[in-house]
């Protein structure tokens, strides 16, 4: 029987503040996987999307596509108030896509991704956490999540006065590693962790981790029968959430500032169903354009 109430352990606690992130096991059911699944499916015959590298990322958060009770799921709030506070903000980030980018690299997904002197590096528990649910199995099958354990701390900087072109999001300290993943797992990040998407298994070396530059040369000249390709489609959902703090607003305006997230911000939603899970939460919403939801199609 599944755990509503979930909440990590210290050891999980101390495990996601040391590596920068957490495989939760089995937080939901095969049940609740397959609807997912199935929901993503119908999506694709009806949602705005756009096609890039070999996947569909959908237009809109996953609120507006009827998917409000996963993004405030009992589950995911508890945990995230046990990383973040008692206070949550949501601000639309929440997407869902299927198929397999193609391409690989590591990066970061906060506003200072580079400089150990930035204002993001100036603090320890970086209060914006990442999660993804991807709904296959990548304890088997390429396509899951690779991380740099470590590199949400400014440990990972490599600091070489010798070599400044050094990009610190694609080299560091920490120890590659393909996360497990498995339907009905939840992974969590720090936004400062560099991670890669759609890491390649071999079908008979399957722990062999590589760097997302190699993964890239192996996909092009090493024949595809010898990878361990996903039978199914690759779905995925991921989530956004932060702590009400500098740091959040910085984030926010930065994405503001990129620009390439305003038509995703239009088609969020914003109705009374939303304001009832926010509340019922203690999640504060925040819109960070004046058109947000403007665009709604329900």
């Amino acid at each position: 029987m599944l755990d509503m109430n979930k909440i990590l352990s210290q050891k999980e606690l101390d495990k996601f503040h040391k590596d920068g992130f957490i495989l939760i096991k089995n937080l939901f059911s095969k049940e609740e996987t397959g609807k997912l699944r199935s929901h993503i499916d119908g999506l694709k015959e009806s949602e705005s999307g756009s096609e890039k590298n070999g996947s569909f990322l959908f237009v809109g958060d996953a609120v507006s596509k009827n998917l409000g009770n996963l993004v405030f799921d009992e589950r995911i709030m508890n945990i995230s108030k046990q990383i973040l506070g008692p206070r949550l903000v949501y601000f639309g980030e929440s997407t869902i896509q299927t198929g397999i980018r193609a391409g690989r690299g590591f990066h970061r997904d906060n506003a200072d991704r580079e400089n150990q002197k930035d204002p993001d590096w100036q603090i320890n528990n970086f209060p914006i956490i990442k999660m993804g649910i991807y709904l296959a199995d990548h304890k088997k099958f390429s396509g899951g999540l690779k991380v740099r354990k470590g590199s949400h701390s400014i440990d990972d900087f490599i600091v070489d006065p010798n070599n400044p072109s050094i990009k610190n999001q694609e080299e560091g300290r920490g120890k590659i590693y393909n996360i497990p993943s498995q339907a009905g797992d939840l992974i969590l990040w720090s936004m400062r962790l560099a991670h890669s998407a759609n890491f390649i298994r071999f079908k008979l070396l399957r722990n062999i981790c590589l760097p997302p530059k190699i993964e890239n040369k192996v996909d092009k000249y090493l024949p595809q029968f010898l990878q361990s390709k996903l039978p199914t489609e690759r779905k995925t959902f991921w989530l956004t959430l932060g702590a009400p703090s500098p740091e959040l607003d910085r984030y926010i305006k930065y994405y503001i500032e990129r620009g390439d997230y305003v038509e995703h911000w239009k088609r969020c939603v914003d109705n009374d169903e939303l304001l009832k899970l926010a509340s019922t939460n203690n999640v504060e919403i925040r819109k960070p354009i004046p058109e947000y939801a403007s665009l709604q199609l329900n």
